[in-house]
């Protein structure tokens, strides 16, 4: 479960660091996409069942994907800005790839998996 809490604070970093992107116009992945549960050597766990082990690190792990190539990511509870592009397989949030999988996005670090799932159609970009 450490590499979880390492992989969250890894995926925050990355995406405060790659933050270019190409603008974005009706994309289908448009809306908010939230942390939904995490895979690690074979082994999935929901987020509830990650807090029922005492790892919290997933929970309120979110970004949002607007239109026009920006976006921001909410985690650790700081929001911070990004930009996205549409790639081959899913987007792209600077030159990390974000594979997109049954209605999911998967990011995968250092062996972790990751899946998002799509919690609103809202592409209001909070702010500190």
């Amino acid at each position: 479960m450490k590499k979880i809490a390492s992989f969250t604070m890894a995926f925050v970093i990355i995406l405060a660091l790659l933050l270019a992107g190409c603008s974005n116009g009706g994309s289908n992945y448009l809306g908010t996409w939230t942390a939904a549960k995490a895979e690690h050597d074979g082994q999935v766990l929901s987020l509830s069942e990650l807090e029922k082990l005492g790892d919290s690190s997933l929970s309120n792990v979110s970004f949002v994907i607007a239109e026009g190539g920006k976006g921001c990511i909410s985690a650790a509870g700081a929001n911070m800005p990004l930009e996205w592009s549409e790639s081959s397989g899913g987007i792209k949030l600077g030159d990390r790839e974000l594979n997109f999988t049954d209605n999911q996005f998967i990011m995968e670090y250092n062996g972790v998996k990751v899946y998002f799932e799509k919690t609103s159609d809202s592409q209001d970009i909070p702010s500190d």
